[in-house]
């Protein structure tokens, strides 16, 4: 049977000793952040302490919680300012602070917001107003609400959710409405509309516009699928699914589903087609097949030679069509 530990405490002094400023408050207390309806982003619900709060039973100073099972920690919050109210079974937070724990791996996602709520029987830590998750591969997600659930150790959000690397000049930039996140596996899901671009080894900008887009940030992969449209400075890509495999020394496009693509005046069509950014060379595969000028090419695999203007046919089954 799993154990699991919830600890709150106020602040931390010295070496391993806890110390607690409480502060007991008026039994009229109120939210001390009264919220502006104009701050809610385009398409969020209701704030969540947009309503009257419950009398707060006491407040704390340098609020400190987290949850640990079997040793090992799995969420860790901290905020300046906490509020209980014991009949609702939970704490308003502010300035709040919370680190998720990837398992077994130990590696941190970390996040913040303006306030936030925790309610310890569900296990349930909801982060408000300016919300920024930041992965340790140097991944930054910003949105205006974030909820965490204990129960699945994974994050979630409604809202439009803004993606981009970390520092002054970024080579991710992605934005998309909902969010899941899996924290063991490292995954993240922009669940609808997502659209952006990502510079590339080469300093080309690759813009790309889909239904979802799915980010594993651990394995350095970004997956996009639903009517998936990309496009180069030199090339337009439609497909069912766009895979980018950002490695360090290499990356690679692979489409696939339907794929149709477009290269000065050459039309491409395969059921897979594989980008290798380094070498300009595109490689079409599956009934494939390459137009232009009335010429038409087709086999089960055709290499075409982005810089070189050149087209070659790759196991053609015995014959080349040309013409239509």
């Amino acid at each position: 049977m799993t154990r699991s530990k919830i600890v709150g405490v106020a602040s931390l002094v010295g070496l391993g000793v806890w110390s607690a400023a409480i502060i007991f408050w008026p039994a009229t207390i109120r939210s001390p952040l009264p919220v502006e309806e104009e701050e809610v982003a385009a398409g969020s619900r209701a704030r969540l302490f947009e309503a009257p709060l419950t009398d707060g039973n006491f407040g704390i100073l340098g609020f400190h919680l987290y949850e640990s099972r079997e040793g090992q920690k799995y969420w860790n919050v901290r905020s300046q300012f906490a509020e209980f109210y014991r009949n609702a079974d939970y704490t308003f937070l502010k300035e709040v602070e919370a680190d998720f724990y990837s398992q077994p791996s130990g590696e941190i996602i970390r996040s913040r917001g303006d306030v936030g709520r925790s309610e310890t029987q569900e296990k349930v830590v909801e982060l408000e107003g300016n919300v920024l998750i930041r992965t340790e591969q140097g991944y930054d997600f910003r949105m205006d609400k974030l909820i965490y659930n204990g129960k699945r150790h994974e994050l979630r959000s409604d809202d439009w959710v803004k993606v981009q690397g970390v520092g002054s000049d970024p080579t991710l930039k992605l934005q998309g409405r909902g969010l899941v996140g899996k924290i063991n596996s490292e995954e993240f899901t922009l669940s609808e509309d997502v659209t952006g671009r990502k510079k590339l080894n080469n300093k080309r900008w690759l813009t790309i516009e889909a239904e979802r887009g799915q980010f594993l940030v651990r394995e350095k992969r970004a997956i996009f699928r639903g009517n998936v449209r990309s496009q180069l400075p030199d090339l337009k890509m439609e497909s069912g699914k766009l895979q980018v495999e950002m490695a360090e020394n290499r990356e690679v496009l692979v489409a696939s589903g339907k794929v149709k693509l477009k290269h000065k005046d050459k039309i491409g069509i395969a059921d897979k087609a594989i980008i290798d950014v380094g070498s300009n060379r595109i490689d079409l595969k599956g009934a494939a097949s390459v137009s232009s000028k009335g010429d038409r090419l087709q086999g089960s695999q055709i290499l075409l030679f982005m810089d070189e203007d050149r087209v070659e046919v790759v196991g053609a089954k015995g014959r080349v069509k040309r013409g239509t």
